[in-house]
């Protein structure tokens, strides 16, 4: 099975521990100091609000004893405005999880997918879904992903749908795009990641375009021996136009010049069914630290 030490964590989300919140005062507040109320690594979060301010949001993750006892549920508001942090009530699973997602849809959080290990080592991708509500501070469990998959990268499209692309389902990497409706609350797939599939990517979007980079690849070698690799590979997915409701497009796959360009097809109501794929070529860029 793939072994990721906890001692490891090798995908904090190391930006909340620069982010405090706007809450009633209460014994876990601290201010602005690079701390949040406990530490905590490889937590999901999500933001919620604008370029003028808003709350930043953790949720589950890894305590400081970065031992199989230290996978919490906790969850966390920090608001940089009012400068405040202060605790959430806990996520509602029987034990706490790694490598979560979170997005936001319409101003409500969703919680995807994470996994679990066991006294012994064994680790187990999970598929509860959650839905948090930033005004209540209420969760409820919505549908369950079908394949459960974590350490996946998640991308609201639409303000309505959430694209779970690859990640990790218990012994391997899934290629799958898992899609997730907020409005009608059920999944479904959408073309499969064309790439090596990783997990611990990267990704984001801008209107109907998805793009995915690296990632951590499973590679068999001649000894039979499993090994994790780094994958350089930069992915752009357009979705096709969800004005444009009922679409019938040929599956094809075309490979050229190092580049592979493909993307699935069928009649189908749902207009964000199809992406179309290009592979991008890495380009050189100008870096300054700061």
């Amino acid at each position: 099975m793939k072994r990721r030490d906890t001692r490891w964590c090798r995908f904090c989300a190391f930006a909340l521990a620069l982010a405090l919140a706007q809450c009633a005062p209460t014994p876990a507040e601290v201010p602005l100091s690079g701390r949040l109320p406990a530490p905590i690594t490889n937590n999901a979060v999500a933001f919620v609000g604008d370029e003028g301010g808003g709350t930043l949001y953790s949720f589950l993750g890894l305590g400081p004893g970065k031992a199989y006892g230290d996978i919490v549920r906790s969850a966390y508001a920090c608001d940089a405005s009012a400068l405040r942090c202060c605790t959430l009530p806990d996520v509602p699973t029987s034990e706490g999880r790694l490598a979560s997602a979170a997005v936001v849809v319409g101003g409500q959080i969703y919680i995807f997918g994470g996994y679990t290990v066991a006294a012994d080592g064994a680790e187990r991708s999970t598929p509860e879904v959650f839905h948090f509500d930033p005004g209540t501070e209420a969760y409820t469990r919505v549908a369950d992903i079908p394949t459960p998959v974590d350490d996946s990268t998640a991308i609201a499209l639409f303000d309505r749908y959430v694209y779970l692309v690859s990640g990790w389902h218990d012994m391997a990497n899934v290629a799958l795009v898992q899609v997730y409706d907020a409005r009608e609350n059920h999944w479904f797939r959408a073309s499969d990641f064309p790439g090596a599939p990783v997990f611990g990517q990267a990704g984001g979007a801008a209107g109907s375009t998805l793009v995915i980079a690296g990632g951590v690849k499973l590679e068999i070698g001649a000894d039979g021996r499993r090994r994790f690799v780094a994958s350089d590979e930069v992915w752009r997915g357009d979705v096709n136009d969800p004005a444009a409701p009922q679409t019938i497009v040929e599956a094809r796959g075309v490979a050229a010049s190092g580049a592979v360009l493909s993307h699935g097809g069928g009649p189908g109501r749902t207009p964000t069914r199809r992406l179309r794929w290009r592979r991008r070529q890495p380009v050189q860029l100008r870096w300054c630290r700061l």
